[in-house]
């Protein structure tokens, strides 16, 4: 359930929101000055989305726990 996301450089705002495989909004934070992004899965075995927006750019990211 934890896991580490390198963003390549760091950025001054960074918008995180993780949903479920059905949408439901499991977190939705906002990070300043981060490069690299510790997180806690903290829910049962699914699929999960990852969104991720810096600056101008944006990332999916799919997470499957086992």
């Amino acid at each position: 359930g934890k896991f580490s996301i390198d963003l390549g450089t760091n950025y001054k705002l960074i918008h995180l929101t993780l949903t479920d495989i059905t949408g439901k909004v499991l977190q939705d934070d906002t990070y300043e000055g981060l490069q690299l992004l510790d997180l806690v899965l903290d829910e049962p075995r699914g699929v999960y989305l990852l969104f991720i927006k810096a600056n101008e750019k944006k990332a999916t990211i799919r997470l499957i726990k086992e």
